[in-house]
């Protein structure tokens, strides 16, 4: 079993480095891409066949924080999943869930597992009405949580990603 992590918090430092009008796309590419599975699974285009259409990027700006918002104003929630402890915790909250299937002798319908934590919108009512905290697991080997990072929900986050292995078991 090969569990990925995607290190949002080392995309969104290039990402908000970049010029303003290269922001979308290098987000679209070193964010969104590595799911391009998912999307397609999901029927989700990977980008929209007109200008202001339904795509990926649309689908991320009703919780997390849109490309054209990562700038230095990110700096403080970027620090909270920032640390190599704190991606410790989450690998090990997802291992330790699939862990659990296989020893208790149930075959996972996929070897490879994708995550990342995704800086969320303090605007987005999606995210408000979850507690600043969500996530989206139904595609096997696919994780994506969703967290405005306080004091509530990074405690809480190891318990949204080990929760959506036990989803797609279903």
């Amino acid at each position: 079993m090969q569990i990925t992590a995607l290190r949002s918090d080392q995309i969104y430092k290039t990402i908000m480095e970049a010029p303003p009008d290269e922001k979308l796309e290098l987000y679209r590419q070193l964010m969104m891409e590595p799911f391009m599975n998912k999307w397609n699974i999901q029927q989700i285009p990977f980008r929209a066949s007109e200008p202001h259409g339904f795509d990926v990027i649309m689908m991320n700006n009703f919780m997390n924080i849109s490309p054209e918002g990562i700038t230095a104003e990110i700096c403080e929630p970027l620090a909270a999943i920032s640390s190599e402890a704190f991606w410790q915790k989450c690998h090990e909250a997802v291992t330790r869930s699939l862990s659990t299937f296989r020893e208790s002798g149930i075959t996972l319908s996929v070897s490879e597992y994708l995550y990342t934590i995704l800086l969320g919108d303090k605007n987005s009512p999606s995210l408000m009405m979850n507690e600043g905290i969500s996530g989206d697991g139904g595609i096997p080997g696919y994780i994506i949580a969703n967290l405005i990072p306080n004091s509530y929900t990074l405690p809480r986050i190891q318990s949204v990603l080990v929760i959506f292995p036990y989803l797609t078991m279903a």
